[in-house]
């Protein structure tokens, strides 16, 4: 058996990695030093977790929750498609199937 497959698998995943982390440096997310630790002490005065100011009736309060819940995933799309019909309701344990 060769390992050959294998071998071009992990090449491929290294362009991919390599291709990221020049992304990254050809375009780092920029935010005004005025602007760093706002939402944090937002956060740290209120208690409240990001979810939580995510639906705050402040809009300025609301971008800055989902600027970090966006930062924290790398800014990438959320993810398409997950399970639907039957099989969701057999995987998540729902009602009977």
């Amino acid at each position: 058996m060769t390992t050959e497959p294998y071998q071009q698998l992990n090449k491929d995943e290294d362009r991919l990695v390599n291709y990221r982390k020049k992304k990254m440096k050809k375009n780092p997310i920029k935010i005004n030093p005025a602007n760093k630790g706002k939402f944090t002490a937002t956060k740290k005065a209120t208690g409240k977790t990001t979810a939580e100011l995510a639906n705050s009736p402040n809009p300025l309060t609301r971008k800055r929750a989902n600027f970090a819940r966006m930062a924290k995933r790398g800014f990438k799309p959320l993810s398409k498609g997950g399970m639907a019909g039957e099989d969701h309701y057999k995987a998540s344990g729902c009602g009977r199937y």
